[in-house]
């Protein structure tokens, strides 16, 4: 199965589910929360934020990694992740999952130069330093397209 058809399925998965989560903010506390996930719509051209609870975490098996500078004469490349962070939306689009603090994460818009073995080279993204969803996009952008809708 493709990359486009796993992320069909794990959406699908994911709607199912997680059926019983509300779209309004819950809290973070995994003891008296009973929201595994909120979503906030964003504006701009980031996608909503997805709050996920330490025991959703541990549930979908998220990981994340560092974005790295890209080593120079990378044919306009200026930063490298690792090509599992790549999420590629139902037009086409490339996106990763960033987070800023535990528990939450936005969808922001990458621009491939290049895919190189385990890597993808990106001209525009997040800066360096930042935590990338490696194991965990296909639920987070599930989870967003389901319960950030108006």
């Amino acid at each position: 199965m493709n990359r486009i058809g796993r992320m069909l399925l794990v959406g699908a998965v994911t709607v199912m589910a997680t059926a019983a989560c509300s779209r309004s903010t819950g809290s973070k506390d995994d003891a008296g929360s009973n929201h595994p996930v909120t979503v906030e719509r964003a504006t701009g051209t980031a996608g909503a934020r997805v709050t996920l609870t330490d025991k959703a975490i541990e549930r979908i098996g998220l990981e994340t990694a560092v974005v790295k500078d890209a080593a120079s004469g990378s044919s306009g490349a200026t930063l490298t992740i690792p090509n599992a962070a790549v999420l590629y939306d139902p037009t086409g689009k490339t996106w990763v999952y960033t987070s800023a603090t535990h528990g939450t994460y936005v969808r922001t818009p990458i621009v491939i130069v290049r895919v190189t073995g385990d890597a993808a080279l990106l001209s525009a993204g997040p800066p360096a330093g930042t935590e990338v969803v490696t194991t965990g996009a296909e639920e987070l952008y599930g989870a967003e397209s389901t319960f950030g809708e108006d």
